[in-house]
């Protein structure tokens, strides 16, 4: 259970990022969550 919310909040911070920031989020950010 606590790694399912775990990774439901990690998509959902994906996709909050993505649709604030657009494409310039990605490149800055997915170096530091990978």
């Amino acid at each position: 259970m606590k790694y399912f919310v775990s990774l439901f909040l990690s998509l959902f911070f994906l996709v909050f990022i993505s649709c604030g920031n657009e494409d310039n989020a990605w490149d800055n950010n997915i170096p530091i969550i990978t």
